[in-house]
């Protein structure tokens, strides 16, 4: 194991500079939300929109994003989304119509398997690669991504065509991504329904045509109550399966038809704009709840917190400790703070330590954000909608020995046989970002996190970095950015 030094002088300058000059291909625009990093960041991206026709892009964004949040849950978090909308100029306006003998010169080469001409349906896709950079879709994507927002968590690409009908995840592309005509078909549900596939992992629920099938956080072929993934919505007096009549319409269940099987496979309730994507439906308890999970796993529900805590904290008179909860619409969170272990009575953002019974020497303080909307039901997902912060608090006797503290943000990168490994430490539940690019500018590598608590974690990058000269590295943790410059090291 070889480990490769780290040298941050004049990195961050260099970094700026080539990343600008090769990949500068939009301009990114905020169009709703505050910026801030602890934020669930939705990124559109603009395809075969001309120079001209940019401020038709952002008009387009505009109405998804207020659609968008109509619906719950990002109703209850909308406060928490940032929106970005990054104008990627093509020469050409539109998309590829191959079947027509149609190809434009667009920046992502968006192309239709349908036909204008014959009224043949198709699919909208991205060409594998781009036949005069041979670079691909993904790449130049990932390379607007890491200049403008790094942190993205979902990501749709405009398409600028009115003929096409519907939307389209690629949900196993890297990243994944929603594709988004401008056509006559818009709907927003369409929209939020796309979405909970990308961001939430949920399959479709309706029970026509061919789509993924298996156990999944929303479908299942298991009819045993104990064994059913969301059983904990279900009513005892419901029975299982559930059959579709008037009288268990609006109640959580284990209904037949989804993942386009009518027989065999079933849907935790009769209708979910999983199952029927009309603007007047709304998800249903079960998908809720995943899409309430990612959130979560995605920002902190701590904004902020003092005093910092990367070292112990001395007891003086009136002195405290107070946090910054989020504050989700019509998302209830609870406030538990608890000294050695030992649970304390406040519920309050703040705690006074002259309440908080120290004992003499060392003392550990940790507060708790819990959900306690009731919206988060199923046990595995409990786990995930619950935030804390660890202070070391000193009352006055001297410290003997090695003391424990929180970590700073710090790190390391090493090089093993599988690749580059970051190795860091967190000082509070954060999520981080890396990514790597050679000296010409072009990305090599990049993997980020979902929210990660405190202390030591490692992060491995793909195993490319084996030509020589030197390598340029982004770290972001939360606000923070760190650029350096690494060597390559062949084995």
């Amino acid at each position: 194991m070889s480990k490769i030094p780290v040298s941050i002088a004049a990195a961050s300058l260099f970094v700026a500079a080539v990343v600008a000059m090769l990949h500068a291909d939009g301009t990114k625009t905020l169009v709703w939300g505050d910026g801030k990093a602890n934020r669930v960041n939705l990124v559109f991206l603009a395809e075969g929109f001309t120079q001209s026709q940019q401020a038709r892009f952002l008009n387009y964004v505009g109405k998804s994003r207020d659609s968008f949040f109509l619906c719950q849950p990002w109703s209850n978090f909308r406060k928490l989304c940032n929106v970005y909308a990054i104008g990627v100029v093509s020469a050409d306006s539109g998309c590829d119509y191959p079947a027509d003998g149609i190809i434009k010169d667009t920046y992502f080469g968006a192309s239709y398997s349908g036909s204008k001409k014959t009224g043949t349906s198709g699919y909208l896709n991205l060409l594998s690669i781009d036949a005069d950079s041979n670079i691909t879709p993904p790449s130049k994507i990932t390379a607007l991504l890491q200049e403008h927002v790094p942190d993205y968590d979902i990501l749709s690409i405009v398409v600028n065509d009115s003929y096409i009908p519907g939307a389209w995840a690629n949900i196993y592309m890297v990243p994944p991504y929603i594709l988004l005509p401008t056509g006559g078909s818009y709907s927003p549900a369409l929209i939020r329904h796309e979405i909970g596939h990308i961001f939430a992992s949920l399959l479709d629920e309706y029970a026509i045509g061919s789509t993924v099938v298996g156990e999944s956080k929303n479908t299942t072929a298991k009819t045993q109550r104990d064994q059913i993934r969301w059983n904990a919505w279900i009513d005892p007096s419901t029975p299982v399966p559930t059959p579709e009549t008037p009288e268990y319409y609006d109640v959580p269940g284990l209904f037949e038809g989804a993942v386009g099987c009518t027989t065999g496979w079933y849907r935790p309730k009769q209708v979910c704009i999983m199952n029927a994507a009309y603007d007047t439906s709304s998800f249903c308890e079960i998908c809720r709840e995943e899409l309430i999970v990612s959130i979560c796993k995605t920002i902190s529900l701590v904004d902020s917190f003092s005093p910092a805590n990367n070292a112990p904290v001395k007891i003086a008179p009136n002195a405290f400790l107070s946090i910054s909860p989020l504050k989700p619409d019509s998302f209830r969170l609870a406030t538990q703070w608890s000294v050695n272990g030992s649970l304390l009575a406040t519920a309050s953002d703040t705690l006074k330590l002259a309440d908080a019974r120290l004992k003499a020497g060392l003392n550990t303080v940790i507060v708790r954000v819990i959900d306690s909307s009731g919206m988060v039901r199923i046990p595995e997902n409990r786990k995930f909608v619950v935030d804390s912060i660890v202070w070391t608090i000193d009352n006055g006797t001297a410290i003997a020995g090695r003391v424990s503290l929180p970590p700073e943000e710090k790190f390391r990168v090493i090089r093993r046989n599988d690749g580059v490994h970051v190795v860091y430490s967190l000082p509070r539940t954060q999520r981080v970002s890396v990514s790597l690019w050679d000296m010409r500018g072009a990305l090599v590598a990049a993997a980020r996190t979902e929210m990660q608590c405190a202390g030591a974690h490692e992060l491995i990058l793909g195993n490319r970095v084996t030509g020589p000269g030197v390598y340029m590295m982004r770290f972001v943790v939360g606000d923070r950015v760190v650029n350096a410059a690494i060597p390559a090291i062949s084995r």
